[in-house]
């Protein structure tokens, strides 16, 4: 996964964010120590307690944004949180490159978003 994450800052060197949804990669992607922010977004819908120790958890990594609240069940919505969070806290704006980094059946996969 840290690889993936290097990869998608060298393929990808306009991209203004990384939004990552699978919380067992946030070490990873820190000790690559990517150029752009890293935001990890955490679901609401499971328990409140687990949701919020992995939230802190990427307080500890560096680099790593945690952002608590996505209220959805689905990957996409979790995505289209982080994007709708990351223009209006200013690291992109319309017509901005992100790249969502997600893991599908086991496999990591980027996924480049023009917002």
């Amino acid at each position: 996964m840290a690889r993936k994450a290097a990869y998608a800052c060298w393929k990808y060197p306009k991209a203004k964010a990384i939004i990552i949804t699978a919380k067992a990669t946030v070490n990873f992607v820190a000790k690559c120590r990517p150029s752009v922010p890293v935001l990890l977004v955490v679901s609401m819908s499971e328990s409140f307690k687990w949701s919020s120790h992995v939230a802190s958890h990427g307080l500890v990594s560096r680099g790593i944004i945690p952002l608590m609240g996505a209220e959805s069940k689905t990957i996409e919505d979790m995505i289209s949180f982080g994007v709708q969070v990351a223009k209006k806290e200013g690291i992109c704006n319309a017509g901005d490159l992100v790249v969502a980094l997600r893991v599908l059946n086991g496999c990591p996969v980027l996924q480049p978003l023009h917002v």
